[in-house]
């Protein structure tokens, strides 16, 4: 008779516990790490187009409603002296709604909302990536990703850690609507 309430995700370095994300970074987590098949989210928006100011000026942000969710991602060792790499992330979702006042019945305002949740995703995504190199949690997997692409690397946790946390993640987003409303 007792709720269970998810709070958050726990981040390791080893075995020892450095840190927790929040269920919406878990989502962009899942996003980096596997498919997404499903599921909704919320998203808020920034923009500074007209056409997306919010209908409640009171609380200054436009929120976008989005399920059908389903994304893929691959991660690439670009440089392995300065440790670089290119995540490119593609994503596809159906747009229940949007907290503003803009027609989706016309195609700019798509490419307007796509182009603005693009942003706010790559935002988020990055700000979890220097989070986790902040507390040496490699949650993404980027150390094995150089460990097999690097022959004889000999990398030990300790090594990788200091490699980790100066690190340079190049985010690629790729964001679009497959469809907007419910359809029965």
């Amino acid at each position: 008779k007792k709720e269970i309430v998810f709070s958050g995700v726990a981040i390791f370095k080893g075995s020892n516990l450095v840190g927790k994300i929040t269920t919406e970074q878990s989502f962009y987590l899942t996003l980096l790490t596997d498919k997404y098949k499903s599921g909704s989210i919320d998203i808020e928006i920034n923009s500074d187009s007209s056409k997306l100011k919010p209908i409640n000026r009171r609380l200054n942000k436009t929120v976008v409603s989005l399920d059908s969710i389903g994304s893929s991602s691959n991660i690439k060792l670009i440089n392995k002296d300065k440790v670089e790499f290119d995540l490119d992330v593609n994503l596809t979702a159906r747009l229940l709604e949007v907290t503003s006042p803009i027609s989706l019945g016309n195609p700019e305002n798509i490419k307007l909302i796509e182009k603005e949740i693009n942003k706010t995703m790559k935002k988020e995504i990055e700000e979890l990536i220097a989070y986790c190199q902040s507390k040496e949690s490699d949650v993404v997997g980027l150390g094995e990703i150089y460990k097999s692409s690097v022959r004889y690397s000999q990398l030990r946790d300790e090594k990788w850690y200091k490699m980790f946390k100066e690190a340079n993640v190049n985010v690629n987003l790729d964001f679009t609507i497959k469809r907007t409303g419910l359809i029965e």
